[in-house]
């Protein structure tokens, strides 16, 4: 019987509402070059000299506006999944199995903890943890459902340099799961109650890449039309009842389109009153939910003539996640 860590990554948040903290988060954030491929001697400048002095005060005055008692709810819901995630796994050990279904010795403990891109500990220190500690069944899930280069590469990559300097690490990772079942479900049941009748238009709104990362060959964009195309008949939506847009949009380059501000107006143009936002792409509740669709773009919509607007919590650290992504570990994870 063997221990077996568990991590969950996810990019990360900044945990105090101060411009300093905000700032680091930035710059660790946009300085991945699996995020802007752009030549580091281009944009570095931009970043150091532009961005990096205004954003960080912008966007702490947001962050005021949703951390609940000086608290980053992002944070404190992914802290509260892999506690719940944790007691859930211990809770179901099988002590009867010989080995599982990547060849590991039955588990006799599981150990949940988070692991974040951008902010605290990173998920290589997490992990040699883990080995110094005799710990060697390490599995990761990235919580994107939808695979990107961008978010769910850099783990990969991350682990693959640590399976080569420990050999006998038996190191695991779950691709993506845009179409995982119990996904599908978790997110329709939570929207089905919030679509009061048929005149409501549901929008699935995702974050945004660069056009040029899709013809590149980034999946990303082909995963979340799968999504959105799997919870519209889960919710039983006519074509006509909802449509995609994409946010969080940066710089002057073609990104993925429609545009989330450009398409809620259009979509109030037309005359439609009632709007169901959903975020099929986001796990947890953050910045990018919280403020940017709850308040801004709900704003924005009931300014342009809208009557009613309700925004679809994400997942969080609801029961329907923690026994998705225990599915996740138990029956998709790839052996590295």
């Amino acid at each position: 019987m063997s221990k077996h860590a568990v991590i969950l990554y996810t990019i990360g948040s900044p945990d105090t509402l101060t411009p300093a903290c905000t700032k680091d988060y930035l710059n660790r954030f946009l300085s991945d070059k699996l995020v802007v491929k752009m030549p580091r001697f281009l944009w570095q400048p931009i970043l150091q000299n532009i961005i990096l002095r205004s954003r960080p005060q912008r966007i702490v005055k947001r962050y005021e506006l949703i951390f609940e008692n000086g608290i980053n709810p992002y944070l404190r819901d992914v802290e509260l999944l892999c506690s719940k995630l944790q007691s859930y796994l211990n809770a179901h050990i099988d002590t009867t199995q010989q080995t599982d279904e990547l060849g590991k010795t039955p588990c006799s403990e599981y150990q949940v903890v988070p692991a974040y891109a951008y902010c605290k500990e990173g998920l290589s220190a997490i992990a040699k943890n883990f080995l110094e500690q005799g710990i060697n069944d390490i599995t990761v899930i990235p919580l994107f459902p939808q695979y990107s280069d961008t978010t769910s590469k850099r783990p990969r990559l991350e682990l693959l340099e640590l399976k080569n300097t420990n050999p006998r690490a038996n190191l695991s990772i779950v691709h993506s799961y845009q179409l995982h079942e119990l996904y599908i479900k978790a997110v329709s049941d939570m929207a089905r109650p919030l679509i009061s009748d048929d005149q409501t238009h549901v929008l699935f709104t995702y974050h945004s890449l660069p056009q040029i990362y899709i013809t590149q060959g980034d999946p990303y964009y082909e995963h979340t039309q799968a999504t959105t195309k799997a919870l519209a008949k889960a919710l039983n939506l006519p074509k006509e009842r909802y449509s995609i847009a994409f946010q969080s949009k940066m710089g002057p380059m073609p990104w993925l389109k429609p545009y989330l501000e450009e398409h809620v107006d259009k979509l109030a143009a037309l005359g439609v009153s009632k709007l169901v936002v959903i975020a099929p792409g986001f796990s947890t509740d953050c910045l990018e939910t919280l403020y940017d669709l709850k308040i801004n773009l709900q704003e924005q919509f009931l300014n342009h003539g809208g009557k009613s607007f309700t925004y679809v919590p994400c997942l969080n650290a609801s029961d329907a996640h923690v026994e998705l992504i225990a599915n996740l570990l138990y029956y998709h994870t790839t052996k590295l």
